[in-house]
């Protein structure tokens, strides 16, 4: 399913489980996630009622398959009868998953064959104040979680601060509503990390008065964030119907930020070193920050990069930088970026536009920004089958300036 985020979900693609996971048993199968932080990021592990777990690994350049790392291997810290669902907890400082059965919920860390529990509390006990008897669930990156009783489903935030119980999964919606059974249905603007209308009004009318974009990118908490100079922007249901929630300094968010001066400048959204760094260019130079203050020279061999790509890959995950006159192509699979090649725009067979100032890959759409204009394109590019970037548009309309 996708855009799970905008209220229900759009069912893309089904099949067997067994084409998506080699060797997959059904029998005594209670429920599965796909790790989604730490070091078994994109990992697939399958829970049983015996207490042993499968395990898949990721693999593939282009798209993600899985290899059988191992099967029904017994954990003995999963509860009699096995986990009724399990959720990411998403937080890549602490990554841990989060299981649950009856009353109880279980807190795990995972690392290759090891399954640790953290602890095991009441349901009622937990800091998420979790319901009891949940069946199913997933979280997602920007901090809100569906759990599922039977045809019921909830959706919140994963952590509430506030002490009133109304908004610990007091109402249940029919689970038709989730799949889109009755129509899109979209959430309530409250959901939306609880701004105002006021504040998206004053957030958005700032970004207008500037259009100039230095960058834009996916934050890894599934926001998508604009730079100017040394300000950021952060945007909730790009390119639907976009929501200003938030705006800062640049520098209050990556302490190691200094210059306002440059010519690329991306959040990381993979690479095992690299993920949720912010990753700055400027002249034949690269550097990545992290939140912590921390600064470190990734390339000192880049010539002037205008805006940079990212493949959202796992696997192979790459960056294409769009110079004034070269493409690079750069791996950041490791602590520092790697130049796997260089084209030139007449030696590329993508037909990328001359000039693009920002950009950023959506799905399966790419929006390229040259000053105040845009366009949409897909990766593969050709007159006769695809639109390269022939009509630009103005973006003012686009981010309801």
């Amino acid at each position: 399913m996708e855009n799970l985020r905008y209220g229900s979900g759009n069912m893309i693609v089904s099949g067997l489980t067994k084409q998506l996971l080699p060797d997959f048993q059904i029998k005594d199968f209670r429920t599965a996630l796909i790790v989604k932080e730490g070091d078994m990021r994109g990992h697939v592990y399958a829970f049983y009622k015996d207490r042993t777990v499968s395990a898949w690994s990721p693999n593939g350049l282009y798209k993600i398959r899985h290899s059988l790392m191992f099967n029904r291997y017994p954990v003995h810290g999963l509860p009699v009868g096995g986990l009724s669902a399990v959720i990411d907890n998403r937080n890549p400082n602490n990554p841990m998953l989060i299981g649950f059965q009856g009353k109880q919920v279980y807190y795990y860390e995972v690392s290759d064959k090891n399954i640790s529990e953290v602890k095991r509390v009441d349901h009622t006990e937990s800091r998420e104040r979790f319901p009891s008897d949940i069946t199913a669930g997933f979280s997602l990156n920007n901090g809100f979680i569906y759990v599922f009783k039977g045809n019921k489903y909830c959706v919140r935030e994963m952590i509430y601060e506030s002490t009133d119980k109304d908004q610990y999964c007091n109402v249940w919606y029919d689970i038709r509503r989730f799949l889109g059974c009755w129509g899109q249905y979209k959430p309530p603007y409250s959901l939306t990390n609880y701004q105002s209308s006021q504040q998206n009004n004053d957030f958005r009318r700032d970004f207008c008065n500037d259009l100039k974009l230095n960058g834009i990118s996916n934050d890894i908490d599934g926001n998508i964030i604009l730079f100017r100079g040394n300000q950021y922007f952060l945007l909730n249901h790009f390119p639907y119907e976009t929501i200003f929630v938030g705006s800062g300094q640049i520098s209050d968010r990556w302490p190691g930020f200094k210059s306002t001066e440059v010519d690329a400048i991306v959040v990381a959204a993979e690479g095992r070193k690299m993920r949720g760094h912010l990753i700055v260019f400027k002249g034949n130079k690269a550097e990545r920050m992290d939140n912590k203050g921390n600064v470190k020279i990734v390339s000192k061999s880049l010539t002037s990069l205008r805006a940079v790509l990212q493949n959202n890959e796992m696997i192979s995950s790459m960056m294409i930088g769009l110079g004034l006159n070269l493409i690079k192509y750069l791996s950041i699979n490791n602590s520092e970026l790697k130049i796997v090649k260089n084209v030139t725009y007449d030696e590329s067979t993508a037909n990328w536009p001359l000039g693009v100032t920002a950009g950023i890959v959506l799905n399966d759409d790419i929006y390229l920004f040259i000053g105040d204009t845009y366009c949409v394109r897909k990766w593969k590019c050709d007159d006769k089958h695809t639109k390269c970037c022939k009509h630009w548009k103005d973006i003012r309309k686009l981010f309801g300036c």
